[in-house]
């Protein structure tokens, strides 16, 4: 069995080094769109080469049990239909337990048509001989709900990490309401920007399968992230 390749690699996503993927990212001819997604986790703008990885950038960045990732982590050789082939995954992502996910990013027709259905199972095994967890993420399952809206009016409001005593300063103005709504919150904060903002700073939870309104029921986060905690 060869050495697990995601053990040394994924010391520069946690340790916040700069990444150089495996393999040319961000090409200056062909595809459709591409770009830079800017991610505090990762500290870096990450590349991404279409609409639906731009999209599942979203969901990483806000999913509490993922604390950084890097696109085109590094590549390996799998044998396919009797023929060595090269696989270079989308992304890796470090997860809160410290173990990493590779997820590969696909439209969900091309993801279901029979030959890459049969490729991703066999790069899939691969990985699960190494002992490294693989994903296949369609646009299907990234785009469902209201989720994705969500995560766009929040992403502005991202900013650093507070400190466990700003968090719990900027959240006392709230823990004596008996039902913390958007709009509660709201008066109690300012503004509805500033309940945006608690949530994309992860003082406020919410269902945000469902599209984010003056109801909304809101919860004041005090857990600790786990890897179960994927909007994926």
């Amino acid at each position: 069995m060869q050495n697990k390749p995601h053990a040394a690699v994924s010391l520069t996503a946690r340790q916040g080094i700069h990444h150089t993927p495996a393999r040319e990212v961000v090409r200056p001819t062909g595809g459709i769109f591409r770009g830079r997604f800017p991610s505090r986790k990762s500290g870096r703008s990450v590349a991404f080469e279409s609409l639906i990885e731009r999209d599942a950038l979203l969901l990483f960045e806000f999913s509490r049990g993922v604390t950084s990732y890097r696109e085109q982590p590094y590549s390996i050789h799998y044998t396919f239909e009797g023929r060595s082939r090269k696989y270079t995954p989308d992304f890796e992502l470090s997860l809160a337990s410290g173990s990493v996910l590779l997820i590969e990013v696909k439209p969900e027709d091309k993801a279901l048509a029979p030959e890459e259905r049969k490729r991703l199972r066999r790069i899939g095994e691969h990985f699960s001989e190494l002992g490294v967890p693989f994903r296949v993420l369609t646009d299907t399952q990234i785009r469902r709900g209201a989720l994705l809206r969500n995560l766009n009016t929040l992403f502005p409001y991202l900013d650093k990490p507070l400190t466990g005593l700003q968090r719990r300063l900027a959240v006392a103005p709230l823990l004596d309401e008996p039902l913390l709504t958007v709009s509660n919150a709201g008066a109690r904060l300012g503004s509805t920007a500033e309940v945006w903002r608690f949530l994309a700073q992860d003082l406020l939870t919410c269902d945000l399968h469902q599209q984010l309104s003056e109801p909304t029921v809101l919860t004041i986060q005090n857990c600790e992230p786990s890897d179960a905690e994927l909007y994926f």
